[in-house]
């Protein structure tokens, strides 16, 4: 397995009452496989993600990513661990605004360590196919665009896993099926795994496997 999870719990405290966001997930993920991760807005589909990629830590349980337990890690070492083997997409871009395209995924690069940033991250944004956008600001840039910038800064570092968050709910939905046609075929074309978060039924069926989450409970 890739990815797997034991008994996984996030609780949030809401005045008196205990709130189970996520509640006693168990996950297992396999190499190259694509799964969508669906519920309804506030089912604990959004937080079950922020566990799997280390941006929110658990309540209790494990995560175990490429026979490494992220659960256990330092914020230094799941920041490297992360830098290496993670790739995230999100819903809102989440491009620094005075960087341009090149800037914003030179910068994955940086907090990796990497060499030859400049002509990686050249050729990221050539993959998803703004080779005559690498200077422009994200204020220059379609929603489409930026959404491009953010995918070819998720996959700059070759990620083993890449995790996507609504990555086409800020977008019209012709522009989000460019994106997402896009998306599944660098995972296919990079041999990624793919873990996507997603409302869209149809989007949700293109995977390999959907995993419905409702009040925090896998279905």
């Amino acid at each position: 397995m890739i990815l797997k999870t034991s008994n996984l719990l996030k609780t949030f405290t809401q005045g008196s009452s205990q709130i189970h966001a996520v509640n006693n997930v168990n996950l297992n993920i396999k190499p190259g496989e694509t799964i969508a991760i669906t519920g309804k807005s506030g089912s604990g589909k959004t937080t079950l993600l922020s566990l799997l990629t280390g941006l929110d830590s658990a309540t209790s349980g494990e995560i175990d990513i490429l026979g490494c337990k992220i659960t256990k890690m330092s914020e230094k070492e799941l920041g490297s661990f992360r830098a290496d083997n993670i790739g995230i997409v999100f819903q809102q871009f989440h491009l620094m605004p005075h960087l341009t395209a090149l800037e914003n995924v030179s910068l994955a690069l940086e907090i990796a360590g990497a060499n030859n940033i400049a002509e990686k991250a050249t050729l990221a944004l050539e993959t998803v196919g703004l080779k005559e956008r690498i200077n422009h600001l994200p204020s220059e840039l379609s929603g489409g665009e930026n959404q491009r910038v953010a995918i070819a800064r998720a996959i700059v570092n070759n990620p083993k896993i890449l995790f996507a968050d609504e990555p086409s709910g800020n977008l019209d939905n012709v522009t989000g099926e460019t994106v997402m046609n896009l998306l599944f075929d660098l995972t296919k074309k990079n041999n990624m795994t793919l873990i996507l978060v997603t409302h869209d039924q149809q989007l949700a069926l293109r995977c390999d496997r959907q995993i419905n989450i409702i009040n925090g409970i896998i279905q």
